[in-house]
C-alpha cells in the first residue's frame, strides 16, 4: 500500500498557493484582512494496465490574514489542516491523511499599458501523519497489514500575470507560473501478519511550468451575485514523476516499485463558480482536470469562504 498512498498524498494546495486563483481576494479599501475557507475537494486519478486508480477525498479549513506592506505590496499567511481518505480499491488497500500546513505569501498588482500585472510568490510547508492499511488474499494466507507513516512537504510558487478588462465585469489575463515542491516520506514497517512490508524513506523533488490563461465574469441570480471563472493551461514537468520506494518483505525479499506517476506534460482545464451569500461570505464549485499521455485525473471541490476586514 505504502508507496502507492504516498504518490496519492500531496496535500491540499493551500488556497495562497493555487496556481488557479483561489488566493482571497483583497478589500476594495486598504487594510488589513482575515479569512477562512473551508473545502472539500473530491479526487479521482485515473488508472491504467499497469497503474491502480485512485480515489481521494479530502475535507478541512485554512485560516489566515494580509496586510499593506508598503510599495503595493500586499503580504499574508495562513495556517491550514486537512484529512484525506484514500482508496485504492484494485489493491483492496486504503489511508488516512492528517496534514497540517503553514503558508506565506505575496502579492502586488500594478498599471501596465491597458492592463495590469499581477505578481504572486508564496511557500508553505506541510507535515502528513498516514495510517495505511492493505488487505492480502491467496489461497491458504489471509491478512490484514497496517502502517503509521508520517511526511512532509516543502512547496514555493510564483506566478506572473497580466490582466485585461474586457467589460466592468469580465477580465482576462494570461499567466505563467513556476512551482517547486520537495516531499520526503519516512521509513515504516507494516504489522499484521508474515507478508508485511518494510520500507525504506523515500523522497520526490518536482519542478514544474504551467503557461495559461484565465477568465472570469459576473453572475447574478437574481438578488445573489458571483462569479464564473474558467481555465485552460499547459504544465511541464520535471524531476521526480515517478516516485520509487525499496521494499523488503517480512522473509527478507527485495524489491522497487514504483507509485503513480503524473505526465510530464499535461493540459490543465478548469471551471468554476463563486455565488456571494452575503457581503462577507461565499460558495463556491469547481472543476480541475489534467490531461496527459498515460494520465488523467480530475477533481472536484466545493468551498465556503469567510473574509473580514480586521484582524
Amino acid at each position: 500500500m505504502a508507496e502507492g498512498a504516498s504518490a496519492a498524498c500531496a496535500p491540499e494546495t493551500p488556497p495562497a498557493c493555487d496556481p488557479g486563483g483561489r488566493v482571497p481576494p483583497s478589500p476594495a479599501a486598504p487594510g488589513p484582512q482575515g479569512w477562512i475557507v473551508a473545502i472539500d475537494n473530491w479526487q479521482l486519478l485515473e488508472g491504467s494496465s499497469a497503474i491502480a486508480r485512485i480515489k481521494q477525498r479530502t475535507t478541512g479549513a485554512y485560516a489566515g490574514g494580509e496586510f499593506d506592506a508598503g510599495a503595493g505590496w500586499r503580504l499574508g499567511g495562513a495556517l491550514g489542516t486537512t484529512r484525506s481518505r484514500i482508496r485504492i480499491d484494485a489493491l483492496d488497500a486504503k489511508a488516512n491523511v492528517d496534514s497540517y500546513s503553514a503558508t506565506l505569501y505575496g502579492k502586488r498588482s500594478f498599471v501596465a499599458g491597458a492592463g495590469k500585472v499581477n505578481l504572486l510568490a508564496a511557500a508553505s510547508y506541510a507535515w502528513h501523519d498516514m495510517d495505511t492499511t492493505r488487505h492480502f488474499d491467496v489461497p491458504g494466507i489471509s491478512q490484514t497489514l497496517t502502517a503509521d507513516v508520517s511526511a512532509n512537504t516543502v512547496l514555493a510558487f510564483t506566478e506572473l500575470g497580466y490582466e485585461l478588462a474586457l467589460s466592468q465585469r469580465a477580465s482576462l489575463e494570461p499567466f505563467a507560473g513556476l512551482a517547486f515542491r520537495d516531499v520526503r516520506t519516512r521509513g515504516f514497517s507494516e504489522s499484521g501478519g508474515s507478508t508485511a512490508i518494510d520500507a525504506e524513506g523515500s523522497r520526490v523533488v518536482q519542478t514544474t511550468t504551467t503557461l495559461g490563461l484565465r477568465g472570469q465574469t459576473g453572475l447574478s441570480l437574481g438578488p445573489a451575485v458571483g462569479r464564473v471563472h474558467a481555465l485552460l493551461g499547459w504544465r511541464r514537468a520535471f524531476g521526480d514523476v515517478a516516485p520509487e520506494t525499496t521494499l523488503a518483505l517480512d522473509g527478507g525479499s527485495v524489491l522497487t516499485v514504483a507509485g503513480a506517476p503524473i505526465a510530464r506534460s499535461a493540459a490543465l482545464v478548469g471551471l468554476g463558480a463563486e455565488l456571494a451569500l452575503s457581503r462577507s461570505a461565499a460558495v463556491g464549485l469547481a472543476y480541475g482536470g489534467q490531461y496527459g499521455d498515460g494520465m488523467r485525473e480530475h477533481t472536484a471541490s466545493l468551498s465556503l469562504r469567510w473574509a473580514f476586514g480586521s484582524l
